[in-house]
């Protein structure tokens, strides 16, 4: 994530503990969190500890004003955009996402 200056990942393999599905979204405030936590041993400071709970979704297809409500309702920096039929994720949306998008649809007076 440092190297590719990344903010959020999706990550595989996570089984049960992502609930129903196989991945999980971790943050750059996951890692850190971990990290003074002292979660370094396996090498994956928090592969283990991020994705406890599902990660929030939302289709390709929604507004934007939609996509806000998501995550200012539950607390979300990240959001993932998931592909159906087949639940898989597509991308992150982010705050800095939403942010540019509202800029961009805005009306200068």
């Amino acid at each position: 994530m440092a190297a590719h200056h990344l903010h959020a990942v999706v990550v595989e393999g996570l089984g049960e503990i992502a609930g129903d599905r196989p991945w999980g979204i971790v943050s750059a405030a996951d890692v850190t969190r971990a990290a003074g936590a002292g979660g370094r041993g396996s090498g994956e400071p928090n592969r283990g500890r991020s994705g406890r709970a599902p990660a929030m979704t939302i289709g390709p297809d929604e507004p934007l004003e939609r996509t806000a409500r998501v995550m200012t309702d539950h607390d979300l920096t990240h959001l993932a955009v998931v592909e159906a039929p087949n639940d898989r994720p597509m991308r992150i949306v982010s705050t800095l996402d939403v942010t540019q998008a509202y800029a961009a649809t805005a009306v200068s007076p």
